[in-house]
Formats: C-alpha cells, structure tokens, sequence
C-alpha cells in the first residue's frame, strides 16, 4: 500500500509505503516507489481552487512476467538467474555490468 501525496498541480510530492499494510519483499517495494514518483494525477478541489492531497493506492506485483522482449522482468540494477530446481531470482548488477 502505497501512501502518495499530491501537490495542487497534480505532481507527486512523496511516496511512502504503509509498513502496516505491506509483506512485499523491499525490492518491489522501491519498484513501487519509483513508479509512483512519475505518475500525475488530476487535483482535488476545494472552493473551485486546485488542492493537493494524500491518496492511498494498492500496488500489486505479479512476478512471472516476462518484459516485452521475453526476458524475464527484473528492477532496473538487477538481473535474472535460474537457481536450483525451479527456483528463479533477481540478483543485483555489479556496477558496471549492463543487464541481461
């Protein structure tokens, strides 16, 4: 759950992750975040004047998904990797390294 405040132009002035109503794993919820942090909304209003405000928004993840060039999806810093059986994971990039 994402907690979002609004400035009165519609722009994104913090993102927070409700700790209270979250058991995803901190990457996805940094993922979350980022999203969040460009998205634009449409004001609120009060008194015909544009306000800004604080929304709370789910977010859900679904991680067997595939990026559109068939890869599999991973953060941006991160690469995919087979691990035993048919375990899968998203492990970080050394610096320097382009993902996969």
């Amino acid at each position: 759950m994402l907690r979002v405040t609004i400035d009165a132009e519609g722009r994104v002035a913090g993102v927070a992750v409700d700790p209270a109503m979250t058991t995803a794993a901190t990457v996805l919820q940094t993922a979350a975040i980022r999203a969040a942090a460009n998205w634009k909304f449409a004001p609120g209003m009060k008194d015909g004047r544009p306000i800004g405000g604080v929304v709370e928004i789910p977010v859900n993840f679904s991680l067997s998904g595939r990026n559109p060039n068939g890869s599999p999806a991973c953060p941006p810093g991160f690469h995919y990797e087979q691990g035993a059986g048919k375990s899968y994971s998203c492990i970080a990039q050394p610096s320097g390294s382009k993902s996969s």
